[in-house]
């Protein structure tokens, strides 16, 4: 299983600084390799900006690690909400601030519930308010 985590409007260096620190968080707390996919900046800028993270070869008990702690890192950041994809095609699990511990636990167990043969990408989304 993989999942991956972007923002859904453009990169900035404002975006690709939260997702590096995610991955940090995530590398630490789920002891995983995150993969920083970067983009060059537009031009007259040099370096690279982090545009998504990805992370491969899970089971469904780090997946739930891994969205604990997207949860964890959203509430540092309360201008961003996380969508979760489990299919493209499907409607998508919504955490924001306004949900609650319990609302967002049974949306862990939902996932955690569906067997790896039918999810094998798995896509969060931020979006800032």
């Amino acid at each position: 299983m993989k999942v991956s985590i972007r923002f859904e409007d453009e990169a900035t260096l404002d975006t690709s600084n939260k997702l590096i620190e995610l991955a940090n968080l995530i590398e630490q707390e789920c002891g995983v390799s995150v993969i920083q996919e970067k983009q060059e900046f537009q031009q007259g800028v040099k370096g690279k900006r982090t545009t998504a993270i990805a992370i491969a070869g899970l089971v469904l008990t780090t997946l739930q690690t891994i969205i604990g702690v997207a949860q964890y890192w959203k509430s540092e950041h309360p201008e961003c909400m996380l969508k979760i994809y489990l299919n493209a095609d499907d409607a998508p699990y919504i955490l924001d601030n306004k949900t609650s511990r319990e609302e967002a636990d049974k949306v862990t167990s939902i996932i955690v519930s569906c067997s790896p043969d039918v999810i094998q990408n798995i896509e969060i989304r931020i979006s800032e308010k």
